[in-house]
């Protein structure tokens, strides 16, 4: 679709927004939960084809399909039917003093027309959760999915096009070039999720039409596992997580820090939890996937080739190429400059080092880009503390890994580097939404306010506001 098409379709949406079927206090929100309705209808309709096309684009196993991608939707959609109308409540608030004469109240206006960038790890999910967002918003939206993922972006394009109006929502699919096109586009939000690359173009096109963005990137989550952590059930945990979607996941774990004493016990639990749910022979389960495409087994390969025949390639390393699976790779002894230590790895191998003081691990930590995600491996109250106030990352889960971003409830989103702006639940509604201020004169100004300023009114006014007193600390 060229800049003419996308011009075109962005002006149909924008026509339809200004007729206000999304927005009327009383009809908008009925025309909402009607559309989030008709989305829960069309994901369990195609569900089949879904399935499907997960299975083709990255050999997702059916039970991972449904806990990680199907699964997660359902949850959002019914925390959003449940408590998305008291959301879309004007916000009242107390008077101070200076307001003491009418009142205050912040409602919410839908941003307008957004675009929703995709990608192809999670085609599915990482597509229609902020989509959900929209919705509950009041936005018209425009959906890119991932070429990358082609067997999931063309079920995605059939099943928003046979349910809602393009006017409304519509799925354009396309290369690169069609992509960087609508992010040049002047939509009101754009909502981006991917690489830091491919994330820094982005807010570089939305910038010259002044478009907010939100980027939901990724970065080098690390682990921390401390003396005091169950090392076996640390190890399984870490290890579900990495191999998760073949490690393609924004928030897999990166790399472990052990202690030096732990690191033998660690690595040991981390081969048998691997063995024990994906078998001697990984490449052969049906439970592992694959990596999406050559351009990225190539990569990943590169990461690994440095370490063969020699020590610090632990476990692991074997590939097919034809099927474009890479075993569960484990390494240790890796330099802190080597790449696979430099970049976000988004594939199944896990580098482990080792730290001698907690502080040091935080340290190390702080001193790099902030992560979408740091895990804590704990079972006392004071370094569990420690990390959490510490550690500079966009989310925070102890004694397990990934459950961060599975409750609706809780805000998702990075730090820096790792992206800006959060969704999920009620974080996602204001995501999507514009906090308007609203006050009203109810009683009639204060006369202290107008000249002429006279003696008299000053003595009233530091009466009135007690100046030079404040109240206790908080």
């Amino acid at each position: 679709m060229n800049k003419a098409e996308i011009a075109e379709a962005l002006q149909a949406q924008r026509e339809y927004f200004a007729a206000g079927y999304t927005t009327h206090y009383i009809r908008g929100k009925a025309f909402r939960s009607t559309m989030l309705a008709d989305l829960r209808d069309a994901l369990q309709k195609y569900e089949p084809q879904l399935l499907a096309a997960l299975q083709q684009d990255l050999a997702k196993a059916e039970y991972e399909a449904y806990t990680t991608e199907i699964i997660p939707l359902q949850q959002e959609l019914e925390h959003a039917f449940k408590n998305g109308g008291n959301w879309l409540k004007d916000k009242r608030l107390l008077p101070n003093k200076l307001t003491a004469h009418g009142s205050a109240k912040v409602h919410y206006l839908p941003k307008g027309c957004v675009l929703i960038m995709a990608p192809w790890n999670y085609p599915l999910l990482l597509t229609i959760m902020p989509l959900i967002s929209a919705i509950l918003a009041g936005n018209c939206c425009v959906i890119k999915p991932s070429e990358q993922a082609p067997a999931t972006a063309a079920v995605l394009e059939e099943m928003l096009g046979n349910t809602f109006k393009p006017e409304y929502i519509r799925v354009i699919n396309g290369d690169a070039e069609t992509a960087r096109a609508l992010a040049e586009a002047p939509f009101d939000h754009i909502f981006f999720t991917g690489s830091q690359q491919v994330g820094r173009e982005v807010m570089a096109s939305a910038a010259k039409n002044l478009t907010p963005v939100t980027l939901e990137l990724g970065g080098k989550s690390p682990c921390i596992v401390t003396p005091t952590a169950n090392i076996y059930k640390a190890a399984k945990s870490i290890i579900w997580a990495k191999l998760l979607n073949c490690g393609q996941t924004c928030v897999a774990p990166d790399y472990a820090l052990v202690c030096e004493e732990q690191k033998e016990p660690f690595i040991s639990s981390l081969v048998f939890a691997m063995k024990e749910m994906y078998g001697q022979e990984p490449l052969q389960s049906s439970d592992y996937g694959r990596i999406i495409n050559k351009q990225h087994f190539d990569r990943l390969l590169a990461y690994i080739e440095p370490y063969r025949n020699t020590g610090s390639l632990v476990y692991g390393g074997q590939s097919d190429a034809s099927q474009l699976k890479l075993a569960p790779t484990i390494l240790s002894g890796v330099g802190l400059d080597a790449p696979v230590m430099q970049e976000e790895i988004f594939g199944p191998i896990l580098p482990v080092l080792t730290y001698d003081k907690l502080s040091n691990a935080i340290r190390f930590i702080n001193s790099r880009p902030a992560p979408l995600a740091c895990y804590l491996f704990d079972n006392t109250d004071e370094l569990t503390r420690q990390v959490c106030t510490k550690v500079r990352c966009g989310g925070i889960c102890v004694n397990d890994t990934l459950t961060q971003m599975l409750h609706p409830g809780l805000p998702f989103g990075g730090l820096g580097a790792s992206g800006f702006g959060r969704y999920h639940g009620e974080a996602g509604f204001a995501e999507f939404s514009v906090p308007q201020a609203v006050f009203t004169n109810r009683l009639g100004a204060n006369a202290l306010r107008y000249a002429p300023y006279t003696e008299s009114k000053l003595q009233k006014l530091k009466q009135t506001f007690k100046l030079g007193v404040f109240g206790k600390k908080f």
